[in-house]
This record gives C-alpha cells, structure tokens and sequence, in this order.
C-alpha cells in the first residue's frame, strides 16, 4: 500500500497540527491538506479526490457525518475524534476506524493497516444488521437492511420500501441490490422486484399476479410464471418448517 493521499477535516488548528505530525511519520499517507469546516470540506473533498479523510465528527455547521452526507462518492474515513459516544454510529457508515484524540502512532498504523479491508466499502456483500447507503442524487441516507421491504425497479434507479413507511428512490439498480442483500432473506421475485421474505405477511394469487402483504404495504404486481414458483416454492419451505 502506498501513496495514499488524504485529507485532514478538523475545526481546531491544534488538533490538526498534532495529527499531521503523526500522520507524516507513515511512509504511506501523503497529507493534501487540512480544513476547518463543513462546507469547505465538501469543496475540498470533490476538488481533490483523496483517498482518504481524517474526520472530526463535532464541527460547526454540521460535523463529519453531515461531511459525508453531502458527498456523492465519500472517500475512506477514520473519525478522530475526542468523543467515544459515536463510535457505533460511525462504523454503521463503513468507517474504516475509530480513534480517540490524541492519536498514537501504533493507533494510526494500525487502523490505516485495516484500509484495504474497506476499499469496496460500498460494494460489498450486506449483512441482515448492517445498514445500507441509498444514494440520493448527491448525497445519501442510511437504512438497516433489515427494516427494508421491498425494492423495485425504477429504470435505471430503484425505489426502495422501508418499514418507516417511507419509500426513497436511490441511484442503485436491482443487479446492484440483488447482488448485495443477503440471500435467502431477499428473494427476487421479478427482474423488477426484490422482496424481504422475512416480512410477508400474507400471499395470494390472481392469474399472472400476486397479492403481497409486506409489513404494512400491500401490493399487487404483476409476477409471470417465474415469479409465481419463485413464491409459492419460498411459501411451502416457510410453511413447512
């Protein structure tokens, strides 16, 4: 691993003074700069592209999870930070780590050790507690994968169903999310629609359509011969076990 150009975002020039110094005794990390606030992070970020930000999280105007929820392609994050209440919060973001200030070196080596791990952040394999990014033209939110219903095909985009009763339409195709979400939980029903299986309620059949009671949500769609086997073979394994 080298050359991996980052960007340090902190509201205090004494913190990022400190950090710097730590920073620049890892061969790897070339330091493009530093910034003190949200905005100017967000420029900063979508002008240099780096590979990396060092992050605060408490910052006027917002703090560093507003940093990221402003970017349409966040780079790698570890939050530096002198506050420990987050730190949950700030890996359901796929922050790479977590460390409180001030920052040792065996602390820094180790977390950007760990950067590899996470440089398909947002591509890979989800787990049913994790919580998935559904980008929302330049910016995104977070939702448990758990607390998603369905998803359906919006040409390009997808429109996704959450148990908050709020439907969101995000960048991501269903090739994506079929791709993604944890199998046997979602099932794809249709080339148009994924379902959470675990959150059928009840299921009927009408000619080439189904009556889908999902959560609170009902819905009739349209699902062909395929897609009938697909759900009448997930209902006699549900009812059977």
């Amino acid at each position: 691993m080298s050359g991996i150009r980052c960007l340090i975002v902190d509201d205090e020039p004494l913190a990022c003074e400190s950090l710097r110094a730590v920073i620049e005794t890892v061969p790897e990390l070339e330091v493009l700069g530093e910034v003190h606030r949200v905005r100017q992070a967000v420029e900063m970020i979508e002008q240099l592209r780096p590979d990396l930000l060092f992050l605060d999280i408490q910052m006027p105007g917002g703090g560093g999870f507003e940093v990221l929820r402003r970017l349409k392609e966040p780079p790698a994050v570890i939050f530096v930070t002198a506050h420990d209440e987050y730190a949950i919060r700030a890996f359901e973001v796929n922050a790479v780590d977590y460390l409180l200030k001030p920052v040792s070196l065996k602390r820094l080596t180790a977390a950007v050790g760990r950067l590899g791990s996470f440089s398909d952040r947002q591509t890979h394999p989800l787990k049913i507690d994790d919580h998935a990014l559904l980008e929302i033209g330049g910016s995104g939110v977070f939702a448990a994968v758990q607390d998603i219903l369905l998803i359906e095909a919006k040409e390009k985009y997808s429109e996704v169903s959450l148990a908050s009763h709020e439907n969101v339409i995000c960048r991501q195709s269903i090739r994506e999310w079929i791709r993604r979400l944890p199998a046997p939980t979602f099932l794809q029903v249709t080339r148009g629609l994924i379902v959470n299986v675990e959150k059928i309620r009840s299921l009927e059949f009408a000619d080439r359509r189904a009556v889908l009671h999902v959560g609170d949500k009902m819905l009739s769609v349209e699902v062909g011969r395929t897609g009938a086997e697909r759900l009448r073979d997930w209902s006699q394994t549900a009812n059977s076990q």
